[in-house]
């Protein structure tokens, strides 16, 4: 096994001569976008576990404030996370579309609104954000929908004034756990469920003692209502700032294998830089990666976290389970800041060093990315905190994690190294500023929030020219202003037509040709291209929207493709109606609902896969394409 390790680490050695220390010479060393007075100040994500809608919106803040040419100092923007943690992932209602009732993520339609939002508070990752944005749903300022329960009770509040409430809540969110003697399990009883209540009761007293870790309370209903009451959709609220692209950057780390077949990731250069270019754009990439728990008491694990320089370098193979935002950094950052012991607990109970992870803790060479994270801070503690129903005011944010300041205070940020194993999905957004939101509105079909290139149920590449088209029908005057689509490849080139149809057209091709252009997507992601000029539409025009998306192979010949979202868990939902999505293959137009009648699309996975879709024995779900088109009517 040692000799194994040896031999990678040797690999890794020698990694600095040809990735860090050879970066592009055009590329400042360092750079921290908190200069530029560009990204807003670090928030506290708990009591839920939606990191990633924190990273989104984190990345949102800084892409507007870059985009109005303005510091979080001149214009102290904040954006609402619980309009996009819910929205996000609650299904489609009749006021949001009546078309697509039900896509989306599937909730218990028995459930009330405070359990189908507990539902979705946790689990997910930034490009369902992205989705959200793209489809016309926020961003939302905080001060409509700020990030706590309706009843707005800080947990510090009751715990101090109804313990009892507490424990019972804390019974009732764990009653699962109660258990008769099975499958060699010991019985688990209401007793004992009561005891660790009562003992979890305690360490929260202690933290609130220290007056860290203050947060509001999850038992509280946090719930949106779906509906305004004029009984308009709160999902689609008109918002000043409309996703212009969202941008699926290549991976920062490659996998690489050693001579002696060892697989890991190693720093990518020419990756990087195209990363910190987006960052010198003022674009701050939200990124995963494996995140160790953390306790502001200080017991934390230490398997990759230096906690005195609150560096991590993760070297091995650990999975993802957390999201940030990347706002800096630095290709000097010295590799010995990573450097750390690591203490394990053997057989007796014992606390002991361990040797072999301990020499692993130093990364191959120097540099290292900055992160906001999301999990609070000393610096950017709210300064009227949280005030509970009957007036008590506690301090909202304060946590002792982060990188500490010249102060000895902690700044919420931390370190992640150019060699860390874990680290992944970088996406950007940027934005533009659209002057009458409340006279505009995004049409579409599609509502899947997650997407995947490998559903070949949904995915068509030839080398002769492939279509996808949406149609759709002008309920008032209105003119086209812009549209939007989904890309799953880099380096695209895909041609637009909008075609006006005939009264009986046979297909989206058959009527007046009102607009054609071309444009060239760098990166996979969403993309919105607005039109040189609006094209009109009279109410009742059924017209379409056709894309030919095209890219070349390494060999230099033309690939066509077309891609409809598509995931593989039997929890999404989605609609697909005749009339609505249209293929083009071979010169002929096929409507994407009766494919998907005639199992052409979705359908039963092969009964002779060697292994499940994603691990995952389910079904596909497959959704219509993924084409937007922007529309303004009159006032």
């Amino acid at each position: 096994m040692m000799k194994r390790l040896t031999a990678v680490f040797l690999v890794l050695a020698l990694l600095p001569l040809c990735c860090a220390a050879s970066a592009d010479s055009t590329l400042p060393s360092r750079y921290d976008m908190r200069e530029d007075g560009i990204v807003t100040p670090v928030k506290l994500q708990y009591p839920w576990g939606c990191c990633w809608c924190y990273g989104a919106i984190a990345a949102a803040e800084t892409a507007i404030l870059s985009a109005m040419g303005k510091t979080y100092e001149e214009y102290p923007l904040d954006l609402s996370e619980l309009h996009a943690t819910l929205f996000a992932k609650l299904p489609i209602t009749e006021a949001d579309d009546p078309t697509q009732v039900g896509e989306g993520r599937r909730v218990d339609p028995d459930a009330s609104p405070k359990e189908q939002a507990k539902d979705v508070m946790s689990g997910g990752s930034q490009d369902i954000v992205a989705s959200l944005f793209a489809s016309g749903g926020g961003p939302v300022d905080e001060s409509v929908y700020p990030y706590h329960g309706q009843e707005a009770r800080p947990e510090a509040w009751v715990i101090e004034k109804n313990p009892e409430q507490w424990i019972e809540d804390y019974m009732h969110t764990n009653s699962n756990k109660v258990r008769s003697a099975e499958d060699d399990r010991p019985a688990f009883t209401e007793e004992d469920l009561r005891a660790e209540a009562e003992a979890e009761l305690k360490k929260k007293q202690a933290e609130i003692e220290t007056g860290y870790y203050l947060l509001w309370y999850s038992e509280d209903d946090w719930s949106i209502p779906r509906t305004n009451a004029e009984g308009k959709s709160n999902r689609f609220q008109p918002s000043s700032w409309i996703l212009k692209d969202s941008n699926s950057l290549p991976e920062m780390t490659v996998r690489s294998v050693s001579a002696d077949g060892e697989s890991i990731r190693v720093p990518d250069e020419t990756n990087m830089a195209a990363i910190k270019r987006e960052m010198l754009m003022g674009h701050a990439p939200a990124v995963s990666y494996y995140a160790e728990s953390y306790s502001p008491a200080g017991d934390n694990p230490n398997l990759y976290t230096n906690y005195e320089t609150w560096a991590q370098y993760t070297y091995e193979s650990a999975g993802r389970n957390h999201t940030v935002c990347l706002v800096g950094w630095d290709d000097d950052y010295p590799a010995e800041n990573f450097t750390h012991d690591v203490y394990v607990t053997d057989e007796n109970g014992n606390r002991v060093l361990d040797k072999e992870r301990t020499a692993k803790t130093t990364p191959p060479g120097n540099g290292a990315w900055l992160i906001k994270n999301s999990r609070g801070s000393e610096t950017d503690a709210i300064p009227d905190g949280m005030k509970a129903p009957d007036g008590t005011v506690y301090p909202e944010h304060r946590s002792n994690y982060g990188i500490v300041n010249e102060e000895g205070l902690h700044t919420g940020y931390n370190w992640i190294s150019y060699y860390d194993q874990s680290i992944c999905m970088p996406l950007t957004l940027e934005f533009t500023y659209r002057e009458d939101p409340e006279h505009t509105r995004v049409l579409q079909y599609d509502y899947l929030y997650q997407w995947t290139m490998s559903l070949e149920q949904s995915t068509k590449q030839s080398d002769q020219p492939l279509s996808a088209a949406n149609v759709f029908t002008a309920d008032r005057d209105l003119e086209v202003t812009a549209v939007t689509i989904r890309g799953f490849t880099a380096d695209t080139r895909v041609d637009f037509r909008i075609v006006k149809l005939n009264e009986n057209a046979k297909d989206p091709e058959d009527g007046q040709e009102l607009k054609r252009f071309t444009e060239h997507f760098p990166w996979a992601g969403i993309h919105m291209t607005e039109l040189d000029k609006p094209v009109p539409l009279k109410k009742g025009d059924r017209f379409s929207v056709i894309t030919t998306t095209s890219f070349i192979e390494k060999d230099g010949k033309r690939n066509w493709v077309y891609e409809a979202l598509g995931n593989v868990t039997p929890f999404m939902e989605a609609v697909i109606n005749p009339g609505e999505s249209f293929a083009k293959e071979n010169g002929k137009w096929q409507d994407w609902k009766e494919m998907q009648d005639a199992g052409l699309i979705g359908g039963a996975m092969e009964e002779d896969e060697e292994e499940p879709l994603f691990g995952m024995d389910t079904d596909p779900v497959i959704d219509n394409f993924p084409i937007k088109v922007h529309v303004r009517y009159g006032d």
